[in-house]
Order: structure tokens, then C-alpha cells, then sequence
């Protein structure tokens, strides 16, 4: 997950960087999909990728890390910090 800091504008068209991310990051094997929430004030932002094991995640995180750098500097946003979170569970109600 990475925590993004930028103008409110640039925030809000992140939606549209993450439809940019898509096409490239699939390359990844292991890659299983990709969340955007951004706070009410739009002020900050998380990206959160998803993938298929921590082994896949740890693979792709050099390459797909730098495209994000860049992506957001294009975009005026900052990357303000990067962790790794396991998911021991979750529920999907579709």
C-alpha cells in the first residue's frame, strides 16, 4: 500500500492513473488487482495492489515501484510511504 500526498486535483484524477497502471502492471505474474481510496478533504490517498502471495509481491516490487514513482511525479503527487500487509482473511459479497 502506498500512502500519496499531492493537490486535490491531482488526487481526484488518480482513478484515471490507476486505469494507466493496469496496463502495464498485469505484466506481473502474481498481480490480482488494485484498490484507490482517497480521504474526504483530498488531501492524501492510499493505492493498494493485491497480489497472489507475498513471493509474487516481493518479485514485482522493484520494477512496479519505480513506474509508480513515476506516475506520480507526472501527476504532481508525492509518495509519502510504502508498507507490505499480509491479508489473513477477508469477505466479498458480490
Amino acid at each position: 500500500m502506498a500512502t500519496v500526498s499531492g493537490p486535490a486535483e491531482s488526487l481526484a484524477g488518480i482513478t484515471e492513473l490507476s486505469s494507466d497502471v493496469g496496463s502495464w502492471i498485469r505484466q506481473y505474474d502474481g498481480y490480482r488487482g488494485l484498490f484507490v481510496f482517497v480521504d474526504p478533504d483530498g488531501r492524501s490517498s492510499r493505492v493498494v495492489t493485491l497480489w497472489e502471495s507475498a513471493e509474487a509481491e516481493l518479485a514485482a516490487r522493484r520494477g512496479r515501484g519505480a513506474m509508480r514513482d513515476q506516475l506520480m511525479t507526472v501527476a504532481g503527487l508525492e509518495v509519502v510511504s510504502f508498507d507490505v500487509y499480509d491479508v489473513p482473511g477477508h469477505e466479498y459479497v458480490g
